[in-house]
């Protein structure tokens, strides 16, 4: 069950969503529920960008759970960290929204970085009462950038 919470590495297809952008999406958001996948999105990105793990774990799982209750705790700050190095950024834009799985979304953001674009996807699963959650980030064309 761990597994289905590492970070996974997909290629995103085609581009069916308008375009979001900055650093604080427009996309309606609850500080605790994300009532769509692009809301989930904007969450998990503004929890990187605040580098608060306990905003994150709020929206990152699977449709069966947070992945802060899966993993200890130390396991779960560690994953949390380690995400938040590849996706650091200046802003980003989220680029469109499409079907990922059956019943996910697959997210197409652009991170701005230092003056350079990286595009990337984040996968969104439903979690049941109208919530969404981030359930993997494809880590492939972003580098590892670690701020202290």
């Amino acid at each position: 069950m761990k597994s289905k919470f590492a970070v996974a590495v997909l290629v995103a297809a085609s581009c069916t969503a308008p375009a979001t952008s900055g650093t604080r999406s427009a996309v309606a958001i609850n500080r605790q529920v994300a009532s769509t996948p692009q809301a989930a999105v904007t969450m998990f990105m503004g929890a990187v960008e605040k580098r608060d793990t306990g905003e994150m774990g709020a929206v990152w799982g699977t449709s069966r759970g947070l992945a802060r209750d899966v993993f200890t705790p130390t396991e779960f700050q560690q994953r949390a960290y380690l995400t938040m190095c590849y996706l650091s950024h200046d802003s980003y834009v989220i680029t469109s929204e499409q079907a990922d799985t059956a019943q996910g979304r697959m997210v197409a953001i652009r991170l701005m970085r230092g003056g350079n674009a990286h595009s990337t996807t984040i996968g969104t699963v439903p979690a049941g009462q109208g919530r969404w959650r981030v359930s993997y980030v494809d880590m492939r064309s972003l580098k590892l950038e670690c701020v202290k």
